[in-house]
């Protein structure tokens, strides 16, 4: 690929990728893909890692300055708070609420001793519903079983 470039996805949309020996040009796939969530490209190219600063000027006089950093985060993890609000509207059905459903099981699954978490969910009345009833330490153990008095994650609206 040009530019170093050694690696061009998107987990969230399929796309079509074209190259030329003046970069490479990215388009979804589908002609009539859904943008019912966020559209994520991952590129991997060597050096990315590393501060970058591009400043562009045009022929009218205008600039613009593009600042890219990759910060260090030290990796000791502390106990945190956590509140997740899932919306189970209509428009959640199909294969947006399986998608939060994946993301709510791999946050909690993620989180480390000491947290706390609280889910909470709004379906079409704009009503919210406890998906546990209280907050409580993360547990391992329910996100693998249900608890018959307390849900995991949300079901898709009716």
């Amino acid at each position: 690929m040009p530019h170093g470039i050694t690696a061009i996805e998107s987990p969230s949309h399929p796309i079509a990728l074209r190259m030329d020996d003046g970069g490479t040009t990215v388009t979804l796939a589908l002609k009539d893909a859904a943008l019912d969530r966020d559209f994520v490209l991952s590129i991997e190219a060597p050096g990315l890692d590393a501060p970058q600063a591009l400043a562009e000027r045009e022929e009218d006089g205008t600039e613009a300055i593009g600042v890219a950093f990759a910060p260090v985060f030290a990796t000791a993890s502390a106990p945190a708070e956590l509140i997740f609000l899932v919306d189970r509207s209509g428009s959640m059905g199909g294969d947006s609420i399986e998608e939060v459903r994946n993301a709510l099981q791999l946050c909690l699954r993620s989180m480390t001793p000491g947290c706390r978490r609280l889910c909470s969910s709004s379906g079409r009345s704009g009503s919210a519903e406890r998906l546990f009833e209280t907050q409580s330490p993360a547990q391992r153990d329910q996100i693998r079983t249900r608890n018959p008095e307390e849900r995991q994650t949300p079901e898709a609206p009716p």
